[in-house]
């Protein structure tokens, strides 16, 4: 009954102004114009009481007819479009690497060397590879200051006791045995130095390479967590 009564009005409103072209809005809005072109979406038109005015762009999802002048009418059904909603994946974020003193983790499980460098290597990054490498060298360096630093001690403190015997020997044994004594006693005197000294500074060096090598791998740990942002 509705569209009957808009069907009529139409009729009605296009009797008296048939000398020119109608829009006819679907908000009841009746527009004298002169159309110029109507497209699949939209249409140009051009007012009749300003003929020589702008070009006014109208959305044929907001048309329910034109009329012509020459008796011609158009009806249109289109729609508005709707606007497209993005589709958003949401992607479950990649826990963050954590450290202590104690060593490292993963939502509080304990992870060994091994597997935080393979984690790390996963995301192909040079600055990571950069930290990892150097790391992996300050290991390789610090064990071995490790590993030769407790010969020395051992070569050294056997010196100094050998030393010591020999020195004991001197003040209890014969002129002889005094005198090869003494002798004997101070080719150690030079090991027990070299040997102590030279177990001092690999226990240093291990020292300061093992906290570059923490040093250079936290640095991989934090380049790692900021690739996650």
């Amino acid at each position: 009954m509705l569209q009957i009564r808009w069907i009529l009005f139409l009729c009605l409103v296009v009797t008296g102004i048939n000398a020119q072209d109608t829009i006819f809005q679907k908000n009841k809005i009746v527009i004298p114009a002169k159309v110029l072109e109507v497209g699949t979406e939209e249409l140009k038109f051009k007012r009749s009481d300003n003929p020589e005015g702008p070009v006014y762009h109208l959305s044929l999802s907001e048309v329910y007819a034109i009329h012509y002048k020459g008796g011609i009418a158009d009806t249109f059904t289109v729609k508005a479009k709707t606007a497209e909603v993005p589709i958003v994946i949401y992607q479950q974020p990649k826990p963050k690497l954590d450290y202590d003193a104690r060593g490292f983790y993963i939502n509080n499980r304990r992870m060994n060397i091994g597997q935080v460098s393979e984690l790390m290597k996963s995301k192909k990054d040079p600055k990571i590879n950069f930290w990892l490498s150097e790391a992996k060298k300050d290991k390789v360096y610090y064990k071995l200051c490790a590993g030769f630093s407790i010969p020395a001690y051992i070569i050294g403190g056997e010196s100094v006791l050998l030393s010591l015997l020999f020195n004991s020997i001197n003040s209890n044994g014969s002129s002889y045995n005094s005198n090869n004594s003494n002798s004997t006693s101070q080719i150690f005197i030079p090991i027990a130095v070299v040997g102590l000294l030279g177990g001092g500074i690999l226990t240093y060096s291990y020292k300061s390479l093992k906290r570059k090598y923490n040093f250079n791998l936290r640095n991989a740990v934090d380049r790692y967590n900021s690739t996650l942002l």
